[in-house]
């Protein structure tokens, strides 16, 4: 699950960058070093560790349904997780210097949560 959460915390991160790359090549690099770099260093993303494991189970070498419980499941969690907190993280960073109302006012958690500003009288 730890691995697969760095994983997705890469990939997320991956198409953050790519989004702001502007050419195609630094495109490419940025896709072939960052999934180079979850290959070598042993974590797991979705997609390739389930291509992996599903092609010893199609070989035969395991059995195919105790995989998803105990393989892909968790990977696909930890994806999951990782990703969602590297946007929010972002997001957050990015926004928190601008969450105003209409009167220039800072809002309060509250006011944010709730999507209502008080208004003074």
């Amino acid at each position: 699950f730890f691995k697969a959460l760095i994983a997705g915390w890469l990939v997320a991160s991956m198409v953050w960058l790519v989004h702001g790359a502007r050419d195609t090549i630094s495109r490419i690099v940025l896709v072939w070093l960052i999934m180079y770099f979850i290959g070598t260093a042993g974590l797991f993303h979705t997609i390739t560790s389930s291509v992996e494991a599903f092609f010893l189970a199609f070989r035969g070498e395991t059995a195919f349904w105790p995989l998803w419980p105990g393989f892909v499941l968790p990977i696909t969690l930890g994806n999951i997780v990782g990703g969602v907190l590297f946007v929010a993280i972002l997001n957050y960073a990015q926004i928190d210097q601008e969450v105003f109302d209409a009167y220039g006012r800072r809002l309060s958690w509250r006011d944010w949560l709730t999507g209502r500003a008080e208004r003074d009288a």
